[in-house]
């Protein structure tokens, strides 16, 4: 199929969790952005798990998240 004939992708984000998402669209479809690993909450499984790996710091992960809000 030719990429013009591929119909545009609309997310009006409603919602971020945190600063590599999930963003929450409108019409509750939900996106992960890839290649971003962006500070997690304390709260996340993977800081709950004590990856490695990850940044774990509620403070950061506020910053992050609001750099999608502008």
């Amino acid at each position: 199929m030719p990429i013009d004939a591929i119909p545009p992708f609309v997310c009006e984000v409603v919602h971020v969790h945190d600063g590599d998402g999930p963003l929450w669209c409108r019409s509750w479809q939900r996106i992960r952005i890839a290649g971003i690993q962006a500070p997690d909450f304390t709260s996340a499984e993977p800081c709950r798990q004590h990856r490695r790996g990850y940044t774990c710091d509620d403070r950061a992960a506020k910053r992050s998240r609001g750099s999608w809000w502008g």
